[in-house]
């Protein structure tokens, strides 16, 4: 009995490659037109308004997306050009290089802060079409640091926390399993 019993155990973590994963994150939905299905999750990065950014993933039968809300202190006019870089390092010390899939240009915002202050904010929305070796690498390795590489803007990264790193290490574990 000891046996069977350490044998279902075993055999249940390595069913889900040998530790729980939760993909709460991750949620799908189906088109009630196409009947495609379709699976998405957002995770934040950062806590304050001005530098909280969002990774939005979207995955459907032909193609897995992942696109960086990215907020800014200012009022930005210029297009972040298709093929701008994100940098990713990760904690295995390697670099992964994503290129945006378009053009992303600027919303800008004026938020009424009280006793007559207005405060300016630009968001992009940067595209990035993943493959699974992309996805391999995110899901094996936590994000360390990244920057989205535009010479002709300061762009700063949010105080994120490593929870919400996690996050998108698991999320990406997750789309692995189409």
């Amino acid at each position: 009995m000891k046996k069977l019993i350490a044998l279902s155990i075993l055999s249940l973590s390595l069913g889900n490659g040998g530790y729980a994963q939760n993909c709460k994150d991750l949620k799908e939905s189906k088109d009630a037109f196409t009947n495609k299905i379709e699976k998405k999750a957002v995770v934040t990065l950062g806590a304050t308004m001005g530098t909280k950014w969002g990774v939005e993933f979207i995955q459907d039968d032909k193609e897995t997306i992942m696109k960086w809300h990215i907020a800014m202190l200012g009022e930005y006019n210029t297009a972040i050009e298709a093929g701008t870089q994100l940098l990713l390092k990760l904690e295995d010390e390697s670099i992964l290089t994503l290129p945006t899939a378009e053009a992303a240009k600027p919303v800008t915002q004026a938020i009424g802060g009280g006793a007559g202050t207005v405060t300016v904010y630009s968001t992009f929305i940067l595209k990035f079409v993943m493959n699974e070796e992309d996805l391999q690498k995110l899901a094996k390795a936590l994000i360390t640091n990244y920057k989205v590489d535009v010479s002709s803007m300061r762009i700063i990264n949010p105080k994120e926390k490593e929870k919400q790193l996690k996050q998108i290490q698991n999320v990406c574990s997750c789309l692995l399993k189409k």
